[in-house]
């Protein structure tokens, strides 16, 4: 991929400047399956810089508009959204972008060629929020209304639904970026989605969904489809067939906007309501095709594909299976342990020694665990696990155990540091627990971290005791018998602050002492000989 002028980007080459953050996640995927050698449709990318730099005179009323949104009122979150779509429909495009952009239509595109124009927004199909139909697709747009298409797949990042599904997920909508994919359009004769891996389950079973005619149907739900089940040890096939009654078809032509509307919903007459859609040999041919590429991205991949009517298969989309009974498996479920704790704490507690500890609790994990990272905004949504790290139940203290894990997960090689942390904690029962995917960026730096921790244990225990020491000469300096209610609580607030500052840092020393155990057990053991 190479860059072209004014934020045009095209599909034949690839290019280390075709960064997330300029195409956006869906984007970058493409071009990734182009690079692994799949057959994916031509395509251009409006990037992120012409939706910024054309959008860059509404920001201002758009982020009062956000800021005045109501997501307990529907009406308020559906105002909002139609406010700020109107404000995108008007906008200009740069000049040169937009002569630019018709100039590679013309000669990318053949004459009549029907376009599909889709949304790539900066944190669409990515590992924890796949975005799936939040945004509009516009399908068999012809080239002269590409412009006015590009603007109403911007507005549709600001959709009701996306808005919502924002809101839902803690994520950011007030600086999104938006980059648009105008992509050859597959005229197709039976097309679905593939998951390589159960999305129930999560077990190695590639389930396929097929319709006939576009894709589109299947995804919305609107296409009647058989649904194909491939073990992935065996490689049998079980099939779930239902009556093919309706099925998408293009018209060929578009409405006038470039919308999906201009595709039909047709009634099956052609003698296929009551047959398979996929021959086996098509099934395992889909099948191998997404190990691949599951493969090739590391993980679980939920891929939208095409067979035209010559019998040439298309990959349009691929992007990482968001597992929601991991998700509900890890919310709902709270596991309690108060192994090594109840040395700190034990018979009963009170309430009041409770939230003093909980607190810092709190801020002493917290502060350590942001240690390890450099780019933080993958931690950010979880912060609330530092505010459960402990409970109290009838009166004891215990550990909330998946908050441990959650926590632990943020560092690279978490499978290994949970052994050394059950091990250390005397943890005896094992709990299974799935871990955050970090970025690159955060995991080097992480083991940086970890090695320096290592490296500097004596050093930090001085800093500590440096702190320390210091806030204690002035707490002995202090006369609590002369002072206020007002005082004593004003002192309270300045010590806890004082000594808070600083304990993060036995925390380091706690996870190195759990470490070098561990090493040190792994040695003995291999030392040792077998009797």
């Amino acid at each position: 991929m190479f860059p072209l002028k004014n934020g045009v980007w095209c599909s034949e080459t690839w290019s280390p400047f075709a960064t997330r953050n300029k195409v956006g996640g869906k984007a970058q995927n493409l071009y990734r399956l182009k690079r692994a050698g799949h057959n994916v449709p031509r395509w251009l990318v409006v990037s992120t810089d012409v939706f910024e730099e054309a959008t860059a005179t509404i920001n201002q009323e758009i982020q009062c508009l956000l800021d005045s949104i109501d997501f307990n009122n529907s009406e308020s979150v559906t105002e909002a959204s139609a406010r700020i779509g109107k404000l995108y429909r008007e906008v200009t495009f740069p000049e040169e972008t937009k002569e630019r952009l018709q100039t590679l239509l013309k000669s990318y595109f053949a004459d009549g060629t029907a376009l599909a124009v889709r949304s790539s927004v900066v944190d669409e199909d990515s590992v924890t929020d796949s975005f799936a139909g939040q945004m509009d697709s516009f399908l068999n747009t012809p080239p002269v209304h590409v412009l006015d298409t590009i603007k109403e797949v911007w507005a549709s990042a600001y959709s009701a639904r996306s808005l919502c599904y924002r809101h839902h997920k803690g994520l950011n909508f007030r600086s999104i970026k938006t980059a648009v994919i105008i992509q050859e359009m597959v005229q197709s004769a039976r097309a679905g989605v593939m998951f390589t891996s159960d999305p129930q389950t999560k077990n190695q079973t590639c389930v396929i969904s097929a319709a006939w005619g576009l894709g589109e149907g299947v995804v919305n739900g609107s296409a009647d489809t058989d649904t194909y089940r491939i073990n992935g040890n065996s490689n049998q096939i079980s099939r779930i067939p239902r009556g093919k009654e309706h099925l998408i078809l293009s018209n060929g032509n578009s409405n006038g906007n470039g919308s999906s509307n201009s595709n039909g919903h047709k009634t099956n007459s052609n003698g296929h309501q009551n047959g398979f859609i996929l021959k086996d040999k098509e099934v395992r041919r889909l099948s191998a095709v997404g190990r691949k590429i599951e493969h090739y991205f590391r993980r679980p991949q939920d891929i939208e594909w095409a067979f035209d009517c010559r019998g040439h298969l298309f990959i349009l989309q691929s992007r990482p299976i968001v597992f929601n009974s991991q998700q509900t498996e890890q919310s709902n479920v709270t596991v309690w342990d108060n192994s090594n704790i109840v040395e700190s704490y034990p018979g009963l507690t009170l309430p009041l020694t409770f939230s003093f500890i909980r607190q810092c609790y709190e801020i002493s994990f917290r502060k350590a665990t942001m240690g390890f990272l450099i780019k933080r905004k993958e931690l950010n949504k979880h912060l609330h696990i530092f505010g459960n790290m402990i409970g109290l139940l009838n009166g004891r203290v215990y550990y909330c155990l998946l908050n441990w894990y959650r926590m632990l997960s943020f560092l690279p090689g978490f499978k290994k540091h949970k052994v050394a942390w059950d091990q250390m904690i005397g943890i005896s029962k094992k709990e299974a627990y799935a871990p955050n995917r970090l970025s690159m960026i955060n995991k080097v730096y992480a083991l940086l971290v970890v090695i320096f921790r290592l490296l500097t244990v004596k050093l930090n225990a001085r800093r500590f005791f440096k702190n320390f020491d210091r806030v204690y000469y002035e707490t002995r300096q202090l006369d609590f018998n002369s002072k206020t209610e007002e005082q004593l609580i004003a002192d309270y607030d300045y010590l806890r602050t004082q000594y808070s500052k600083k304990w993060h840092l036995t925390l380091y020393n706690d996870f190195c002492a759990m470490k070098y155990y561990d090493w040190l057990k792994r040695m003995c053991q291999k030392g040792t000989p077998k009797s």
